[in-house]
């Protein structure tokens, strides 16, 4: 499952949370790797305990790869516990949706809110949330 919005403040471990595919829980990742030329990055991943040096890919032979180590889904972790910050995680559901999409936010009505927003519909909010269930996700 993925996550909405970024690490706030923190751009080490918005790199570590990019390259896990913003996933709801970072011990649940779909993927695991940040691929970059930036000799700037590749010194910050170097002198850091959460990424470890991936092999090359073949054909691609500037790029530099780097997946995320189990310090940097911990540091990841705990981040995303800071409840005053990105708010409670919620499960959104409802009768047109084929599952449930998770959103952190500090409100069931914000949690709506921000899905309304990230479907982009053409609906009004009051039309397009009238079906919609929010519930505190575990």
């Amino acid at each position: 499952m993925r996550r909405n919005g970024y690490i706030k403040g923190n751009p080490a471990l918005d790199d570590i949370d990019h390259a896990l595919g913003r996933p709801v829980s970072p011990s649940d990742a779909y993927r695991n790797y940040y691929a970059t030329d930036c000799p700037v990055k590749i010194a910050e991943f170097e002198a850091s305990p959460h990424w470890r040096a991936g092999p090359s890919q073949p054909g691609i032979t500037k790029m530099a790869f780097y997946h995320v180590t189990e310090s940097g889904r911990e540091a990841l972790a705990a981040e995303l516990r800071n409840v005053e910050r990105y708010g409670r995680r919620y499960a959104i559901s409802g009768p047109h949706m084929s599952g449930i999409v998770h959103i952190f936010a500090h409100s069931r009505s914000a949690a709506k809110y921000q899905f309304y927003l990230e479907c982009e519909s053409e609906e009004s909010f009051m039309e397009f949330t009238k079906d919609l269930r929010a519930r505190l996700a575990p």
